[in-house]
């Protein structure tokens, strides 16, 4: 088995409850319990359904806590000391136990190198004519090529999206306060680990601890990488600035991670299995990682992110995610066909940057 990239994305259905009438930050911060010292957090997978209750009574009796469950996909979120996680691994009512992953949003400049595919818009003479004028900053000679290549000008003829569309944004958050995205968005929920950043990757601030010092709000978005998504999106076309690609669609925030860009598996398959719940129409994700399906532990995470598209696609969702930013070809089943990666100008092998990893098979 090879390398399965993680890029996760996109859903779409019929809503079982409107989230238009929900006024943004209305969902508070997950209550997740600190960290010990000698626990680790893990996904815990039942053999069936008819397992799932008896795992998650294996897991007290073992000296775990379970900190979140997703019986959609008959998986808890485990804390546990190494010992108890063993003895799990063991259980009758067990698929599989995995140390929870961790997925990361790529550094500004590792996302912005390696992009030659520019092109000048010269409006006045188009051909195409949009029946809707792109806010000014469109024709920034050379820089917004992207809007060119999905052909934002000739969809315009067509629409400029309906409020109707619910877009979720699986992120960083969305600053649901700045002028491009204040009333666009409909909803937030929030999944991220309020102890990811500061206490288990030891980083020292919260996005609560930031809320306090700036007046902003817990649920928002102190990384920016999630605003930068949602405005690509649905930034407004106000005659101001720049806008999305569908500005008139409506956006809900899903909270995965706080200000440091990291989130577990965990948070990304709850966000994915709430918008299927929801009636959420297109969930994009530009969070990434990769898998190797050689390793069992990594195998089951990769079986129950496929799981999860499954529960959404049955429910008619359309999933988008990244392509990623290095540069390899991924084919069936995840793995890796090409070799070579994108990496930060001037870097060196074995640096602080990069380590130049060849994911190429396995």
């Amino acid at each position: 088995m090879g390398k399965r990239k993680l890029a996760v994305a996109a859903l779409a259905v019929a809503f079982p409850m409107s989230l238009a009438a929900v006024v943004p930050a209305a969902s508070a911060a997950p209550k997740t319990p600190a960290v010990e010292a000698d626990e680790d957090q893990y996904l815990a997978v039942a053999n069936t359904t008819a397992d799932y209750a008896g795992l998650k009574a294996d897991v007290q009796r073992a000296g775990g806590r379970v900190v979140k469950e997703l019986p959609e996909i008959d998986s808890l979120v485990v804390r546990a000391p190494e010992a108890t996680r063993t003895r799990l691994a063991a259980s009758v009512h067990a698929a599989g136990i995995a140390k929870d992953h961790r997925v990361t949003v790529a550094p500004p400049e590792r996302a912005a190198s390696g992009v030659t595919a520019r092109q000048n818009i010269d409006l006045a003479s188009s051909q195409i004519g949009p029946v809707v004028t792109p806010d000014p900053a469109y024709d920034l000679s050379g820089l917004l090529w992207n809007e060119a290549r999905v052909h934002m000008l000739q969809a315009f003829r067509v629409t400029t999206g309906s409020p109707d569309v619910t877009v979720a944004v699986a992120d960083t958050g969305l600053d649901y306060t700045h002028a491009e995205l204040a009333g666009h968005v409909t909803h937030v929920q929030n999944f991220a680990d309020p102890t990811l950043c500061k206490d288990v990757l030891g980083l020292g601030v919260s996005d609560e601890d930031l809320a306090a010092e700036t007046g902003g709000p817990v649920d928002g978005d102190f990384n920016g990488h999630g605003s930068w998504i949602g405005g690509n999106i649905a930034g407004k076309l106000d005659g101001a600035g720049i806008n999305g690609i569908a500005p008139d669609v409506s956006l809900v925030s899903l909270k995965i991670s706080e200000w440091c860009g990291t989130a577990n598996d965990s948070e990304i398959l709850q966000a994915f299995l709430w918008a299927a719940d929801h009636g959420v129409d297109v969930l994009s994700i530009s969070f990434g990682g990769y898998l190797d399906r050689s390793d069992p532990e990594q195998d089951l995470i990769y079986r129950l992110y496929a799981d999860v598209v499954e529960y959404a696609r049955l429910k008619g969702m359309v999933i988008v995610s990244s392509a990623g930013n290095e540069h390899v070809q991924v084919g069936a089943g995840g793995l890796v066909l090409s070799h070579g990666q994108l990496t930060t100008p001037g870097a060196t092998a074995g640096g602080p940057d990069t380590d130049f990893p060849d994911l190429f098979g396995l």
